[in-house]
């Protein structure tokens, strides 16, 4: 069962505001074009889910962005993905944590390290 239309799309709308002050932040990092072009890829994404949601429902979202997610590249831990593949991977790690799945779900899903999604998750949070 997942989380209400609502609930979801508030959801989205406050990732989508983080990724906005990533934007700004990311100009105060060591990797400014790295951080800025990840943040706004995410916000790209959230935009997209946002309008699967409204347009489509919750349960066709959940099954696009499960395509789109496991259609992501694999990387090992010491190769570094592009900022473009790293903002569409957070957000959509994030919006499967908001439909209620698990780090190690979402890990399994691609073949991942629980762990290596956590450290993601927690970057988020971190604003980086």
């Amino acid at each position: 069962m997942f989380p209400s239309r609502e609930d979801v799309l508030t959801g989205l709308k406050r990732f989508k505001r983080l990724a906005k002050q990533d934007i700004l932040a990311s100009s105060h990092t060591s990797r400014p074009e790295f951080w800025r072009r990840q943040a706004e890829v995410r916000r790209e994404e959230y935009t997209r889910l946002m309008a699967w949601v409204e347009e489509e429902g919750v349960e066709a979202a959940y099954r696009k962005a499960l395509e789109r997610y496991e259609a992501l590249p694999l990387s090992n831990s010491s190769e570094e993905l592009s900022p473009e593949v790293s903002g569409r991977q957070q957000a959509l790690e994030l919006f499967l944590g908001l439909l209620g799945m698990r780090e190690e779900e979402i890990a399994a899903l691609r073949g991942q390290a629980a762990d290596s999604v956590a450290s993601g998750l927690s970057a988020q949070g971190a604003g980086q």
